[in-house]
Parts: C-alpha cells; sequence; structure tokens
C-alpha cells in the first residue's frame, strides 16, 4: 500500500517514503504503548484510593 499526498508532497512509494512511515509507525506504537501503561497506573491508583 502506498501513500501520496499531493499537497504536502509526501509518498511512501520510495526507500525513504518507507523509512519514515516505519519511523512513523514506530512513534504511533511507542505513544499507544504509554497512554496504555499510563491508563493502567491511573486505573490503579484510583482503586487503591476509593
Amino acid at each position: 500500500m502506498h501513500f501520496r499526498s499531493v499537497t504536502e508532497g509526501i509518498s511512501t512509494a520510495g526507500r525513504m517514503g518507507r523509512a519514515m512511515l516505519t519511523v512513523i509507525s514506530a512513534i504511533a506504537q511507542l505513544e499507544r504503548d504509554q497512554l496504555i501503561e499510563r491508563t493502567r497506573a491511573g486505573m490503579t491508583a484510583a482503586s487503591e484510593h476509593g
């Protein structure tokens, strides 16, 4: 699957585009994992404090 933005001139068809997509995907996964971790910590703290 390829993404091409006409207005920004971004394309994932080439090597650099695929590399950039990989980096962005890794950052998105990291943020998702951190969100899950913070949510679990908040739920634990809330259950400890009633």
